[in-house]
């Protein structure tokens, strides 16, 4: 199991965090989570367990299978946008 740590900032094209409408830092795990928590998925349990991790800890535990299985849904989700996409993608395969 890889312990992969998403508590990191979103930052856009000149590399500034982004924020939300009340002026919170929006981050990798709280994003991933809330779309695990939305998600149409065969192994809900799963990914409810992950959102929660993510929401509370800020990181998630996977095998190399599952891993594969969380990058394959973030490149394939067509609502997810590339600069999005591409932190998650880099965060997770490290």
């Amino acid at each position: 199991m890889k312990k992969i740590n998403l508590d990191k900032s979103i930052v856009d094209l000149n590399q500034k965090e982004l924020k939300d409408e009340n002026g919170n830092t929006l981050t990798l795990a709280k994003t991933l989570g809330n779309f695990f928590a939305g998600a149409n998925t065969e192994e809900p349990g799963k990914y409810i367990a992950w959102a929660v991790s993510l929401m509370t800890e800020g990181v998630i535990k996977v095998d190399d299978t599952d891993k594969n299985k969380i990058l394959d849904l973030i490149k394939t989700h067509k609502g997810m946008t590339n600069i999005l996409k591409h932190q998650l993608i880099t965060e997770i395969s490290k």
